[in-house]
């Protein structure tokens, strides 16, 4: 089989595959780049299948020609999120052990670790000036044939956990197909759609709207930046088809009089919690908003619904798509019947294959072909699914994933602390946000200043507590564990 990228070179040739600034590049030019890069690391860099390729980039031209540079040299590139902080950087590479790390040159990251090659991301690579062209520096034109493998692993992607290790998640070309698949059943793509690129590459969500215009000849406009005065101008200025967001996202776009344009047919939203009112709000602004339910290891989205045509089940997370299949299961492990509460399951070809090496993480969540979700919830009678909440607790946070084990764990090296419990506080902008209850050590004094300033030493900025509560005592279950909900009711009604 070729790579998809020459694939779709060869179907839809001189059509705009990546609008970004002033730029227009085809499917043939993004193709002809990435075989030059490919042929860049193969002869000058000596890079194999198989191998490790962290990259720290934002979303921009850059990464998506190195994604399909490492997938034509049969590398596996590992994007990592490049809000954390150094430190948290340096674990996920250490646990990783990558043979390369590529980073971009306006990524200010200091990055140690010895046994990879470290390359710095610059223009070069992607050919902007014209006169290096393949051939110019000694370097072959056509790119070894590493052979291309649906079954082998695309990327693997972080995701938060319980357990406060690294969860990479590995997913393969095939679950990536097979994610567009499903989801073309809904979004029925054709060549002249446009999707703008409002998610981090480095979360399935923004890795997903690459995969899906490039399986389906589609359009990606990548702009200036992330934040909302960006988002708002590239809409007004190219007018796209598609679009996915998370609610905060939606929410500013809304505060500031944005309305959508006429040829926008879609806006999904997920990432998270989202208030009924929002939906509400959007819709009566003219958006066109489809919620959909799903994670990293489902490769983005299993379910959708239509918010404006299926009103009286916009409450839902949608019904499943395609060949997708969700179940209900107690703690024994039994299939629960309609509106019977239990763990969401899920059965789907887009599903991972589990964790980079990390085999107990992969067995508790993938087992007999289906994969646990840790989140509760319910089917009614028609297959909407309904989620109740996150049996792990992970707190969701402007479309963020934060482990509140990793900020527990930061906490208590404090010296002054006893005792603490992170976890999620609604919020109108963030949808949550980080809130943490500390027990104080008998006799001392800590200051809410003294807890920041200690956190910033050891987590990024995005996860520290917005709020704190001093408390005496927590409420615990016989086996000495907090209850959460019990906690978090305590501080709702005082």
């Amino acid at each position: 089989m070729i790579d998809w990228l020459s694939e779709a070179a060869y179907l839809f040739s001189t059509k705009a595959f990546i609008i970004t600034g002033n730029k227009t590049i085809s499917f043939n030019e993004i193709n002809e780049r990435a075989v030059y890069l490919a042929n860049l690391l193969q002869k000058h860099y000596k890079i194999n299948r198989g191998e490790i390729a962290a990259l720290l980039s934002e979303n921009n031209l850059d990464f998506i020609i190195l994604i399909f540079a490492l997938w034509k040299s049969g590398a596996v590139p590992v994007p990592i999120n490049t809000r954390l902080n150094d430190p948290e950087t340096n674990n996920l590479v250490v646990f990783l052990k990558p043979s390369f790390i590529f980073i971009d040159r306006n990524i200010n990251k200091q990055v140690n670790y010895k046994n990879a090659k470290t390359i710095i991301i610059e223009d070069d690579y992607v050919i902007d000036d014209k006169s290096k062209t393949p051939g110019n520096d000694g370097i072959t034109e056509n790119v070894q044939n590493k052979g291309f493998d649906e079954n082998s692993t695309a990327l693997i992607l972080f995701t938060s956990g319980t357990s406060g290790n690294p969860k990479g998640v590995q997913l393969s070309f095939h679950n990536l197909r097979a994610s567009f698949d499903n989801s073309n059943t809904v979004l029925n793509h054709d060549t002249n759609e446009k999707w703008i690129a409002s998610l981090p590459f480095y979360h399935i969500g923004g890795f997903s709207i690459i995969t899906r215009a490039l399986l389906s000849g589609t359009s990606v406009i990548i702009p200036k930046s992330l934040n909302t005065d960006d988002l708002a101008n590239t809409l007004i200025t190219h007018r796209p088809t598609l679009l996915s967001l998370v609610s905060t996202q939606l929410r500013r776009l809304i505060a500031m009089r944005i309305k959508p344009n006429a040829e926008l047919k879609c806006v999904l939203l997920g990432g998270g919690f989202i208030e009924d009112s929002l939906v509400d709000e959007a819709i009566k602004e003219g958006w066109s908003i489809a919620k959909v339910y799903g994670s990293t290891e489902t490769s983005s989205l299993i379910t959708f619904v239509d918010c404006k045509k299926d009103r009286n089940k916009k409450l839902s997370g949608g019904k499943s798509l395609a060949k997708n299949r969700i179940f209900i299961v107690n703690e024994s492990n039994n299939f629960l019947l309609p509106l019977i509460k239990g763990e969401i399951v899920v059965k789907s070809e887009s599903c991972s294959r589990g964790y980079f090496n990390n085999p107990k993480a992969t067995d508790e969540k993938f087992r007999d072909g289906l994969y646990y979700t840790g989140d509760s919830g319910y089917i009614d009678e028609e297959g909407y699914l309904f989620i109740d909440s996150r049996m792990d607790y992970i707190i969701i946070s402007g479309g963020e994933n934060i482990n509140p084990l990793e900020i527990e764990n930061a906490l208590l090296e404090y010296p002054g602390i006893q005792n603490v419990s992170v976890f999620g506080q609604e919020d109108k902008e963030w949808v949550h946000i980080v809130a943490a209850a500390v027990i104080i050590k008998p006799g001392l004094n800590v200051s809410e200043g003294d807890l920041k300033e200690f956190l910033l030493q050891k987590i990024s900025p995005y996860k520290l507590p917005r709020k704190y509560y001093f408390m005496n005592e927590f409420p615990m279950n016989p086996l000495g564990k907090v209850q959460k909900e019990k906690l978090r009711e305590i501080i709702k009604n005082h």
